[in-house]
């Protein structure tokens, strides 16, 4: 082998083999790059990043075809690429599995909030409910004085028992949201 002479001879097939390979690895070096800054700036969309890396790794493969058609001297070139191609894809997957955790944790606390919501909704239709089911009967009871109060005779007999009007004081029902907002709803008629 000869020794190295500057500046170069381009006529001479194995400089000529050199430049190439070195022009393939600048360009091999410069689709890294590209590749890295490319990933780092679209962390957050994973498939678009997966496409790119795909065509990468394309683009590698057809590089390395290239190279292996070299001289023996460009294996060194060769397997650098191949190592920074691996770690550039595991960093890739480490990546996109954190993201796919973080979908899934977010994902699980918002199904145990929707639950939570509507076991609360749950509880509080019962207990609407409930107190439909309380407005109800007092309309009746009330319906049901306003019958026996239109009735002259009977709400004189009312009136002159005193044991009945003792009676109706002590079986009233418990305070309702009505009667608290409307405290003489249930004072008797004079």
């Amino acid at each position: 082998m000869s020794a190295l002479i500057w500046p170069p001879d381009f006529t001479d097939p194995l400089t000529l083999g050199l430049a190439a390979a070195a022009g393939f690895g600048a360009l091999a070096l410069l689709m890294m790059l590209g590749a890295l800054l490319a990933a780092r700036r679209s962390a957050r969309a994973a498939a678009p990043l997966a496409a790119q890396m795909q065509a990468l790794a394309e683009a590698a493969r057809a590089l390395s075809d290239g190279q292996q058609q070299l001289s023996g001297g460009l294996r060194h070139v060769s397997e650098a690429h191949a190592s920074a191609q691996a770690r550039l894809m595991e960093r890739v997957e480490r990546r996109l599995e954190e993201v796919q955790r973080r979908m899934g944790d977010t994902l699980h606390g918002s199904a145990q909030r929707t639950a939570r919501s509507l076991g609360d909704l749950q509880q509080r239709l019962e207990a609407i409910d409930r107190a439909q089911t309380n407005i109800e009967k007092l309309s009746g009871d009330v319906l049901g004085l306003q019958d026996i109060l239109s009735n002259k005779q009977t709400r004189g007999a009312l009136a002159r028992s005193s044991s009945t009007i003792w009676w109706l004081r002590r079986c009233r029902p418990a305070p309702t949201p009505f009667r608290r907002r409307f405290p003489t709803a249930g004072a008797p008629i004079a």
